[in-house]
């Protein structure tokens, strides 16, 4: 069992009193629902298939999930089931919701309150280290050292995280900047270059023309899943492979670091 950690960093206290106070995204999911309402479903579909293929390679390993509510959407709802697994989250509260799962679960991880900027856990420890949409909250120049150094030598982290090149995705944290806590970061090159010094990379992006088709099929169809979203998740596919850089401009993506 891991002691607690010896340093909380300022950041991560920040982090932890904001979600505590449960101020963060007063009515941003009611707004994100009622807008991407045929964009959010559809995605996640996709989103599942990819995700089940990355982290199958933590079945009957050991898994550590930095955060504590995705465990068992990512885990047991795609039959992966590890030897072991640890959640950790730098709030109280959140610590809470992610135990508040386990009454009927399968899986039965092991929570802790600890800064993942100084994880008390020693080296090689997991074979995975997964989140979601959690990196962009922390300090990379920390956090990505401290995940090479708890994942095995053939380990890999598995993370969805938001992207923040893309113009459209620029324009909505501007208007909305309630529904944000005040060090997050989505991804720019910048944050995607400090990846790559500690991790060969690979980015499975979502999402260019999906969004503006998933709000016109909210209008057209009663499913979100129609001619007009498959076509703009198919076109989507499509410009990745005819021009690989346009990647950086969807709104989001899974990345997955290989420590080899």
């Amino acid at each position: 069992m891991p002691g607690t950690p010896n340093i909380i960093s300022n950041r991560a206290n920040r982090e932890r009193n904001q979600y505590n106070r449960g101020i963060i995204r007063v009515n941003s999911d009611n707004i994100y629902d009622s807008i991407f309402r045929h964009c959010i479903p559809f995605t996640n579909t996709q989103k599942k298939s990819f995700l089940q293929e990355e982290l199958v390679y933590g079945h009957g390993k050991s898994i550590l999930e930095i955060g504590c509510n995705s465990w068992q959407g990512w885990l047991q709802n795609m039959d992966i089931f590890p030897e072991r697994i640890n959640c950790i989250n730098i709030s109280d509260v959140e610590i809470k919701k992610g135990k508040g799962l386990q009454e009927d679960s399968v899986l039965k991880p092991n929570f802790y309150v600890m800064d993942a900027h100084s994880m008390a856990f020693e080296e090689c420890s997991f074979d995975v280290v997964f989140g979601s949409a959690i990196l962009h909250h922390l300090d990379l120049k920390n956090v990505l050292p401290e995940i090479k150094r708890v994942l095995k030598p053939d380990g890999k982290f598995v993370f969805w995280e938001p992207l923040g090149i893309n113009p459209v995705g620029k324009l909505v944290r501007f208007l909305t900047p309630g529904f944000r806590t005040k060090d997050e970061q989505p991804f720019r090159f910048k944050e995607l270059s400090i990846a790559k010094k500690y991790f060969r990379i690979k980015i499975i992006p979502f999402e260019f023309f999906v969004p503006a088709a998933g709000i016109l099929s909210a209008f057209l169809f009663r499913s979100p899943y129609n001619i007009l979203t498959n076509t703009a998740y198919f076109i989507d596919r499509v410009l990745i492979k005819v021009l690989p850089p346009i990647k950086y401009f969807y709104r989001y993506m899974i990345i997955i670091g290989y420590t080899s």
